[in-house]
C-alpha cells in the first residue's frame, strides 16, 4: 500500500491536507480478449476494454446488483474474429437496456433482459454502461453500426 497511499501527518494550514496521494491509474481497468471473465463489487467503476479475437464467444460475467455499482464497457476495436462478448447478469432478468441508435434511429429498450452482446459485426467504439439500483442492472449502448449492441432474455 506504501506505493499508492501517503497518509501523511502533513497539517492542512500548510496547504498538504491528510489527503492520499494517489500513484498510478485511479479507476480500476479491465481488459477482455479470450478469457471469460468475472466482475467483482470491488471493481465497481472499473473500465472494461473489450479487445475480443477469436472465433468464440467470450463470456464477461457482472456481480449480484448492489445499489451504485457500475461499470463501463468499450469494444477498442472490431473483433478480430467470429466471437462476441456476452455481457450477462448473475441473476436473470435483471438488465434495463436502452441501446441506440438502431435502424430507426430511435433506439430500443428490452426491461428483463439476461444478457448484452457486443456482435463480431461490431466497429470499435462501442461503450456500454451499466449502472445497478440494487435491484436491476441499467444499461445504456451507444452504437456506432446499427445491430452491433444487442439484447436478449
Amino acid at each position: 500500500m506504501a506505493n499508492y497511499l501517503d497518509l501523511s501527518t502533513k497539517s492542512v494550514e500548510q496547504g498538504e491536507g491528510r489527503l492520499p496521494k494517489l500513484r498510478g491509474q485511479i479507476c480500476p481497468v479491465v481488459t477482455v480478449t479470450t478469457a471469460a471473465t468475472t466482475l467483482y463489487d470491488h471493481q465497481s467503476g472499473a473500465t472494461v476494454f473489450l479487445t475480443i479475437s477469436g472465433g468464440s464467444n467470450v463470456v464477461i460475467t457482472l456481480p449480484e446488483v448492489a445499489a451504485g455499482l457500475n461499470f463501463t464497457f468499450v469494444a477498442t476495436a472490431s473483433p478480430s474474429g467470429a466471437g462476441d462478448a456476452v455481457i450477462t447478469a448473475a441473476t436473470a432478468d435483471t438488465i434495463a437496456i436502452c441501446v441506440g441508435p438502431d435502424s430507426d434511429a430511435d433506439g430500443t429498450f428490452g426491461s428483463a433482459a439476461d444478457t448484452v452482446t457486443l456482435e463480431a459485426a461490431a466497429l470499435g467504439g462501442e461503450v456500454i454502461k451499466f449502472v445497478s439500483d440494487g435491484t436491476k442492472w441499467y444499461a445504456f449502448a451507444n452504437q456506432p453500426a446499427v445491430g452491433s449492441v444487442t439484447y436478449a432474455g
